[in-house]
């Protein structure tokens, strides 16, 4: 399944040592079919992104941040809502 259109916007900025970036993406309707074959068409939907990563060290990277950060709800696939708000934190470290 894919939505016929898909906009992302993204700002990001640097302070100090991390890298903020704020990210607004925008999902077009799109076609799904149930078990029975009966085809349904879901709504678009829109989310905006939180994230955080370090800049500047050598060997690690850590990322941070929080997905559709005003909880808006969607349905990816016809019947069944998808998790909505979701964080993540990670740590990376390079060899």
């Amino acid at each position: 399944l894919a939505p016929r259109h898909q906009t992302t916007v993204s700002l990001s900025n640097a302070i100090g040592p991390a890298v903020i970036e704020l990210k607004e993406t925008i999902w077009s309707p799109y076609i799904d079919k149930d078990l029975a074959n009966v085809t349904h068409e879901l709504s678009g939907w829109q989310t905006t992104d939180l994230n955080i990563r370090t800049l500047g060290m050598t060997d690690w990277e850590i990322r941070g941040g929080i997905l559709n950060l005003f909880d808006r709800s969607r349905e990816l696939t016809y019947g069944y809502p998808e998790e909505q708000r979701r964080f993540y934190l990670s740590a990376l470290r390079f060899f």
